[in-house]
């Protein structure tokens, strides 16, 4: 009796690591990102007051193993900077302003890119994201917590408030820590950034 037991459990445990190979499989390959879909966000804040607003994702791609992502490349475009906190002229204004050389100088550098070098796979659908970021020919590794799920074909990946120390970057305009002159007008080093991705194969 005993040993019929332990073979049944020993066909139980195969069948159900056979069955979730087989899943891993299914999921595994190269997903695209849509752009119409996906996007990022942006926040950046001062000693009163701060904006927020959205950035247009130009294309991306990853490599999925079936439990996390092991590669991959997206290209964010500089010249879709949009505020969503602001109308009208004070809007048309900050955005001219975001997009000029005091800032992210979209026409000398339309693109902003960010290669992965790892996912750590966490528990659930949480894991840790390692990836080369680029912002004006300037390149810096960081690292962020993300959610990842894959179903039937389509990937899906999102993060929160991942500070980014712009004066790294050479953005430098009306530092708080550069500038000791500017009081309320001084802008924060960090701002923070967030990101919601849909992929397909």
């Amino acid at each position: 009796m005993k040993r019929l037991l332990y073979i049944s459990l020993v066909f139980l445990a195969g069948f159900f690591f056979w069955a979730f190979r087989k899943d891993e499989a299914k999921d595994s390959g190269l997903y695209k990102v849509d752009p119409g879909k996906s996007g990022v966000t942006w926040e950046g804040k001062k000693v009163i007051g701060g904006h927020n607003g959205t950035i247009q994702i130009k294309d991306g791609s990853v490599n999925y193993n079936g439990n996390t992502i092991t590669s991959g490349t997206f290209t964010i475009d500089m010249s879709t900077i949009k505020s969503l906190d602001l109308e009208g002229e004070k809007k048309q204004k900050l955005e001219h302003h975001l997009m000029s050389p005091d800032f992210f100088d979209a026409t000398k550098y339309p693109l902003t890119t960010f290669k992965i070098k790892k996912v750590e796979r966490r528990s659930g659908d949480q894991a840790w994201a390692t990836g080369m970021l680029t912002i004006k020919e300037t390149t810096r590794e960081i690292s962020f917590p993300i959610t990842m799920n894959a179903v039937n074909g389509r990937l899906e990946v999102t993060a929160k408030k991942i500070k980014v120390d712009r004066t790294k970057f050479g953005v430098e305009f009306a530092s708080k820590t550069l500038k000791s002159s500017l009081g309320d007008k001084a802008i924060d080093d960090e701002f923070t950034i967030g990101f919601s991705l849909i992929m397909t194969k």
